[in-house]
């Protein structure tokens, strides 16, 4: 509890708790872990949004037709540097809205933010957006337009440059039906199969056969 808490002290402080490195396995030819990080790192901002609605009326509210006035709440975060060196914030929009408002204001701050550590703009921008079902795509399309639209205020401080940043955002959808269990097992050792050796390992993608047809899908286990 106390290794927590001190964690949290750290990263609310600007602090750096973690960092992220290439394995060794993906290292050859004389890379060092320095330049692979350079390659997957560098001059990139990893963005991520996450919604938080009130919580579900009562059924006499429901019957009443009461209208909902708890404000859903936005939280932002976004990388300066390292990809697990992070500011943020939050804020308040329509309740039960779940399209992000206000992105132009708070995406221009985390912009001057990170020219502010770094002394340049990013030059791709990634955006891990949650909490959007497979028919509101278009609204996340329009998000990304308005970042766009950011991206042209800040022709200043990229020395009078038109700035376009490379922008790509990922839905993530951590509530699925996708059930996923290895192909083969080893032999249990000493009786039953633990409840474990029915999980595929942390880190297995999956993007054929089983995804979606039409859209760019990846099923990721954490």
């Amino acid at each position: 509890t106390l290794e927590n808490v001190l964690l949290k002290f750290n990263a609310k402080n600007g602090g750096l708790n973690h960092t992220l490195g290439a394995p060794r396995q993906a290292l050859g030819g004389g890379t060092t872990q320095k330049d692979m990080n350079g390659r997957l790192f560098h001059g990139k901002m990893f963005v991520g949004f996450e919604l938080s609605h009130a919580a579900a009326q009562s059924l006499y509210d429901r019957q009443n037709a009461t209208a909902v006035k708890e404000p859903t709440v936005v939280g932002f975060s976004y990388s300066v540097g390292e990809p697990t060196d992070y500011c943020g914030f939050w804020w308040y929009q329509q309740p039960r809205l779940h399209r992000v408002q206000y992105i132009t204001i708070h995406f221009e701050r985390a912009f001057l933010n990170y020219h502010k550590r770094n002394k340049r703009l990013p030059t791709e921008v990634f955006v891990y957006r949650s909490g959007t079902s497979e028919g509101e795509f278009s609204e996340v399309a329009e998000e990304a337009n308005e970042i766009r639209v950011v991206a042209e205020k800040m022709r200043d401080l990229n020395s009078g440059r038109p700035y376009r940043p490379k922008i790509t955002v990922i839905v993530a959808q951590t509530n699925s039906n996708y059930r996923i269990m290895p192909a083969s097992m080893p032999p249990p050792t000493g009786g039953r199969p633990r409840a474990q050796d029915f999980n595929v390992p942390s880190g297995t993608c999956a993007d054929s056969v089983i995804v979606h047809p039409r859209y760019r899908e990846f099923i990721l286990t954490s």
